[in-house]
């Protein structure tokens, strides 16, 4: 049922892209925390992750310093890489990055991630993205995972903005976040 609900989003804002031409410049210069419950009444285990994620503009302007901690009752992650960004038509970027992660559950590893983020209007705009994980020890078998997330984020002003997203495991994503 929620990959179903996923791939409606996905689609939705696939058309938004296609449907808005509105310029916009994001910024890759933020702080922001984030709180991410499953939804549907379950109690796994590891459900009320909390994140701080942020990012850093480089002098190169297609580049930015991208780093996380995300903690939960069973484990700890930290990710730190670099991200790519391109704007691929107006009012959308496209976006790479490659994280290094120090994780509890697989000592080391690393994640990739694609995406897009689209600018619907100047107050509002939205994200999709999918990131591969995997444990960089030889000897580690069946740690690999993908997730695909999509959201949305309303902007107070060009310092605040707030977000709702969604992956694919049913989790809620909600973040705020402070632009710099």
């Amino acid at each position: 049922m929620m990959k179903k609900t996923l791939s409606v989003v996905i689609l939705a804002a696939g058309v938004g892209f296609a449907l808005s031409a509105s310029a916009s410049q994001f910024s890759y210069d933020y702080a922001e925390v984030a709180y991410g419950v499953r939804g549907g009444g379950t109690n796994v285990g590891g459900d009320g992750n909390m994140t701080l994620n942020g990012s850093y503009a480089l002098k190169n302007p297609k580049l930015n310093a991208v780093a996380s901690f995300t903690a939960n009752r069973v484990a700890r992650e930290l990710q730190a890489g670099i991200g790519y960004h391109k704007k691929i038509m107006p009012g959308t970027d496209g976006l790479a990055s490659a994280r290094l992660i120090k994780n509890n559950g697989y000592d080391i590893g690393y994640a990739l991630t694609a995406g897009l983020r689209h600018d619907f209007s100047n107050d509002f705009e939205g994200e999709v993205s999918v990131m591969f994980k995997d444990s960089l020890k030889a000897n580690e078998a069946g740690v690999s995972e993908t997730s695909i997330t999509a959201g949305s984020r309303y902007h107070f002003n060009r310092e605040m903005s707030a977000g709702l997203g969604v992956d694919d495991e049913g989790r809620f994503i909600f973040n705020i976040r402070m632009n710099y």
